[in-house]
């Protein structure tokens, strides 16, 4: 299984990906959202119960980066780079971020329109994320 795995593009392509994810989730829950998030406040934990946490958050973000980068891996076709990060990306983030939509809808009181707006920004991160390292692995191919 990591037979084949090039231990240093795969970090390269890791730590990549938990800063586009870091950087973009914050600008999504804390520049985009936050008024609507304001809005129901009764909601959310406390501002510093969330700051007590935060390193959960962030090793979500490196766990789920660590496979994102692992499983792009597994299913290089040779084509286009950027095609490929780029599909690759739309198809994880729809596999995340669109069922979740579905479920969080039932679990949650959260309006639709923040529920909706979770998911879209999943799909969106996670093609930002794929097309980062479909370059990353275009630089190693092109490099061999």
């Amino acid at each position: 299984m990591f037979s084949k795995l090039n231990i240093k593009q795969w970090l390269t392509a890791t730590v990549a990906c938990f800063v586009v994810m870091s950087v973009l989730q914050h600008f999504v829950h804390s520049v985009l959202l936050t008024a609507w998030y304001q809005e129901y406040a009764q909601y959310w934990r406390s501002e510093q119960d969330m700051m007590s946490r935060v390193h959960w958050r962030y090793v979500g973000y490196v766990l789920f980066s660590a496979l994102f980068c692992f499983i792009y891996t597994k299913g290089l076709e040779g084509t286009s780079p950027l095609g490929e990060g780029m599909r690759y990306g739309i198809l994880i983030g729809s596999l995340v971020g669109i069922p979740r939509m579905f479920i969080d809808h039932v679990m949650f009181y959260y309006p639709g329109r923040i529920i909706l707006a979770w998911g879209i920004a999943t799909v969106v991160i996670c093609t930002i994320m794929g097309i980062v390292v479909g370059m990353i692995y275009k630089r190693a191919r092109s490099s061999t």
